[in-house]
């Protein structure tokens, strides 16, 4: 069974990090969190894995915990639209609109073909044409 063998993998940076999104899959978060916090003990400068912790942290109703671990995926790479994106959004749950609507525009600027990220934009502006 699939479960067994994962619990013979050694618990570097990357099973913990797979094990966060097996975990994540199943709709456990808590323990999708737990895995993710393994991985960045042990890969500290991983972006990846900070936004799959913001992600997490976020579903589970910490939006300021996953907004510090989506600020610094974007600080490690900031040419991740996605980080950004995931930021945009996070920062508008936390009632700060202002914020969100920069980070969601550094997200398009970064990925201006990405509909999502301009309908969040969109959203967040009120704008249906963005050229302006």
């Amino acid at each position: 069974k699939a479960e067994d063998l994962l619990k013979t993998l050694p618990e570097d940076a990357g099973n913990c990090a797979m094990r966060g999104e097996i975990s994540e899959g199943k709709g456990d978060f808590a323990t999708a969190c737990e895995w993710f916090m393994k991985a960045i003990a042990q890969d500290q400068k991983n972006a990846q894995f900070r936004s799959d912790l913001g992600r997490n942290l976020a579903v589970r109703g910490n939006i300021r915990g996953a907004i510090e671990q989506f600020n610094k995926a974007t600080r490690m790479a900031p040419s991740n639209g996605g980080y950004w994106f995931n930021l945009a959004v996070a920062l508008n749950s936390d009632g700060r609109a202002e914020e969100a609507i920069e980070r969601a525009r550094k997200a398009l600027e970064l990925e201006p073909a990405n509909e999502r990220y301009k309908k969040l934009v969109q959203e967040l502006t009120g704008l249906q044409d963005l050229s302006r």
